[in-house]
């Protein structure tokens, strides 16, 4: 178990491994648990699975504004 960073992520944000692929293989799984993400008051969790190459295994965007998230 991991917590999110925060340029990442914005509140409490758990990430558990659930899959780490010995090379040569390049997929990996992660439980990812946003304890006020779905609601003020309901947590949301969701599996990320992907592959990672040449380090690179994800790409990141910009962060949900409190205007989208209330939206």
């Amino acid at each position: 178990m991991s917590r999110g960073p925060a340029e990442y992520f914005t509140g409490a944000v758990r990430r558990d491994p659930l899959v780490e692929a010995p090379a040569p293989a390049r997929v990996n799984a992660v439980s990812v648990t946003f304890e006020h993400g779905a609601a003020p008051t309901t947590a949301m969790t969701h599996i990320a699975i992907h592959e990672a190459e040449g380090g690179k295994a994800v790409d990141w965007l910009e962060h949900v504004t409190d205007r989208d998230y209330d939206g």
